[in-house]
């Protein structure tokens, strides 16, 4: 007799949230909403701006070696979250590939996530193997490193400063914030 007033609780609770959360009105689709306007949104979840990463944060290749970003320090840094079953993390590579031709000067670090290593090496040998791929090597939410949505893009300057943040990803505008920002930040350092 418990398990049935259970049952019929638990059926109760599931037909009552899809009844809150069914609508015959469309939910509006990224389209509707334009490129600017989805590029808008995307730039006002910048948060990190001005903030340090922690150089002593550990990543793991792939191969399990580690390393931390302090050993990085001399140096611009591109730090992109990503995993193999994101479709926008898919159209972004190539363009970051491009931008590390662009920026020989800057180290680029791949951070995957939720991905099996399997899944991890196909993607990268379809690119040329052009990846430094790596695990995040820290638990929980203690870094300005974190968000919600993939890809997830910083560029970091010299000192482990913040100096642009990016959350997904918008085909018109691409990746190009990334030497723009670089640019700015020589251009300011001279």
């Amino acid at each position: 007799m418990k398990k049935i007033i259970l049952s019929m609780l638990f059926l109760a609770s599931v037909y009552y949230v899809s009844s809150q959360f069914s609508s015959t009105k469309a939910a509006p689709v990224v389209e509707d909403l334009g490129e600017a306007t989805v590029q808008k949104i995307l730039d006002s979840r910048e948060k990190t701006i001005g903030k340090s990463i922690n150089l002593s944060h550990t990543l793991i290749g792939l191969d399990g070696a580690e390393t931390t970003f302090a050993e990085f320090s001399d140096q611009p840094l591109v730090v992109m979250f990503w995993a193999t079953w994101c479709k926008a993390c898919e159209m972004q590579l190539p363009q970051m590939i491009e931008q590390q031709t662009l920026n020989p000067n800057t180290k680029f670090v791949y951070i995957a996530v939720r991905s099996k290593d399997d899944e991890i090496l196909k993607v990268n040998n379809g690119l040329d193997n052009q990846l430094a791929i790596y695990r995040k090597g820290w638990e929980g939410q203690e870094s300005v490193l974190s968000g919600t949505t993939l890809p997830l893009t910083f560029v970091i300057d010299k000192q482990g400063t913040i100096i642009a943040e990016r959350q997904g990803f918008s085909m018109a505008n691409g990746v190009e914030f990334i030497t723009n920002t670089l640019n700015k930040s020589a251009a300011v350092k001279i």
